[in-house]
């Protein structure tokens, strides 16, 4: 189920609304970091980024193939984490479906499309009318796969995004990944920390100079949490563990995520 709904929230064109407001925010956020006076990935052109707990990889796709960046010379290396194989497998089949869709419209101009019936395994209380079950949807949306287009025609190639199946403490707490990425790019995930601290310390480890951590959601702490800091109190734990703030705002509405 959870597949489900992570793929209509990602890739159909009814979800949105609710992609403006958190993954495509993400990436006007790292846009702006990285097109600014100052901004710098030490003169390379090459931009590392990190998306841990990625999904069916909406958040991964467009910052891989993000157009701002690409025409500023700043070409994403994106690497999208999991600790669900089975988040990541159909993530990958995903992007395999944009794929497939660009080399059809190039020799036969048609789009190859999926159904899916995002609300059939909703729970049935508080509904207005039935019929709403059964709406439709597909996927990938025309957004993605023009963008899909969009980038190869800019760089001839395919975006640069590999997958991570792995627990997010365990893989980035090495060594060798210390100073590796220059964004860490996070969508509704903190609030998955057993123990926020350890996140908050992976992120400063994983983070090479100038880096910057984007990050956007509640915090509507798991039931396995340890800690359940309010935000004001996530804002001074992240100042003490060394990170400047350089933009830090709380929405007046909620986002409606599913």
């Amino acid at each position: 189920l959870q597949v489900i709904h992570h793929t209509a929230r990602d890739w159909t064109v009814g979800a949105a609304p609710c992609r403006d407001e958190t993954i495509l925010w993400i990436v006007r956020a790292i846009v702006q970091y990285y097109t600014r006076d100052g901004g710098s990935n030490d003169g390379r052109n090459d931009l590392r980024v990190l998306i841990p707990g990625a999904g069916l990889g909406r958040l991964a796709y467009e910052v891989a193939i993000c157009k701002d960046l690409i025409v500023k010379g700043v070409v994403p290396h994106v690497e999208a984490n999991d600790s669900s194989v089975t988040m990541i497998f159909a993530a990958q089949n995903v992007i395999k479906m944009l794929q497939q869709q660009y080399q059809h419209q190039q020799e036969e101009n048609r789009q190859l499309q999926s159904a899916i019936y995002p609300f059939l395994s909703d729970p049935q209380v508080n509904e207005i009318d039935a019929r709403k079950r059964f709406e439709m949807e597909v996927f990938p949306d025309e957004h993605a796969v023009d963008s899909y287009k969009c980038y190869h025609d800019l760089t001839g190639t395919h975006p640069n995004l590999s997958f991570t199946v792995g627990d997010f403490v365990s893989t980035y707490s090495q060594q060798s990944k210390q100073n590796q990425y220059d964004v860490v790019a996070t969508s509704f995930f903190i609030d998955t920390a057993t123990n926020i601290y350890e996140y908050i310390y992976i992120m400063k480890h994983m983070l090479d100079t100038n880096g910057v951590w984007v990050n956007c959601g509640p915090v509507q702490w798991h039931p396995c949490a340890l800690l359940r800091p309010t935000v004001e109190q996530l804002k001074d734990m992240l100042q003490v563990a060394g990170f400047e703030l350089i933009s830090w705002s709380v929405a007046d509405e909620a986002v409606a995520y599913r």
